[in-house]
């Protein structure tokens, strides 16, 4: 059982279902001459010589409820007589139903031929669209390696450029700092002890301009008055050489640390350079 109806333009047939069922279940086919339906499940199976041939593109199969409704478009717009074929002749029906399902097999090969390329082409642009985006991602750790090299060429350059400016002691200036100066040593020496007597002359310039007197003064008479101000003199000497010392030992460690941090430096910039 079936229903029908037509306009100059549509056909509508309704099938009726014992039950709902899932659209998977359902085998339909719409060709250009006849329809096809096959329900296994419900031991359903129709099929229909069109009176006209019809549009397939424009037509439709909607599962509604407990039926299976097919929308059709007519190619001329008339009315039917009636919505099958009939004929006596079989071999007319056969060749109708073979040009019909030619033409769907062909309709078939191109759909999936369509689907094949707008998959290719999709797979193009994915492929094209990764390309683009690995290029893009080198290039900017390309930028970013060649800045990081241009900025550690110029902190190394600097860095080399502060050192050949700055002035860096040499091994006799070290040498130098560490000896005792000869003014120091004549004052040394100035007052080593003796054992002979000091003859000092004293001249007064207040009352005898011209009297002169002279005084016999034993070396441990001068000592008395003399040692703490050698003392001092020796202790003074003794705090500026150890002064003198630690900041040669500081510079020296500087520049070792100088020297250092520069060979670092160069082997950074090398392996810059190689890569």
């Amino acid at each position: 059982m079936y229903d029908w109806h037509q306009t100059p333009k549509t056909v509508t047939i309704s099938i009726p279902l014992a039950y709902k069922i899932d659209s998977k279940k359902v085998d339909a086919t719409i060709a250009k001459y006849f329809l096809k339906l096959n329900i296994p499940e419900m031991k359903i199976f129709k099929f229909f010589d069109l009176f006209h041939e019809i549009e397939i593109d424009s037509s439709s199969i909607l599962i509604e409820n407990n039926k299976i409704l097919f929308y059709l478009t007519k190619i001329k717009e008339e009315k039917w007589p009636g919505l099958e074929y009939k004929s006596t002749n079989k071999e007319e029906l056969k060749e109708r139903r073979k040009i019909a399902e030619e033409d769907l097999n062909k309709r078939i090969a191109n759909m999936r031929e369509t689907a094949d390329n707008k998959k290719k082409e999709f797979e193009k642009f994915v492929i094209d669209r990764s390309i683009k985006i690995e290029d893009d991602i080198r290039k900017e750790l390309s930028e970013k390696k060649n800045f990081e090299k241009e900025q550690a060429e110029s902190e190394l350059y600097d860095f080399i450029n502060d050192i050949e400016n700055r002035k860096i002691p040499s091994n006799e200036d070290i040498v130098k700092s560490r000896t005792p100066s000869k003014e120091n040593s004549q004052q040394e020496n100035k007052y080593e002890d003796k054992d002979e007597t000091h003859k000092i002359n004293l001249r007064s310039n207040e009352s005898n301009p011209g009297d002169e007197r002279s005084f016999s003064i034993r070396d441990d008479e001068i000592d008395s008055h003399l040692k703490p101000s050698r003392k001092n003199t020796k202790k003074s000497n003794e705090n500026k050489n150890e002064s003198e010392t630690e900041n040669v030992k500081i510079s020296t460690e500087k520049n070792k640390e100088s020297e250092s941090k520069a060979v670092n430096n160069m082997e950074l910039a090398t392996e810059i350079f190689d890569s």
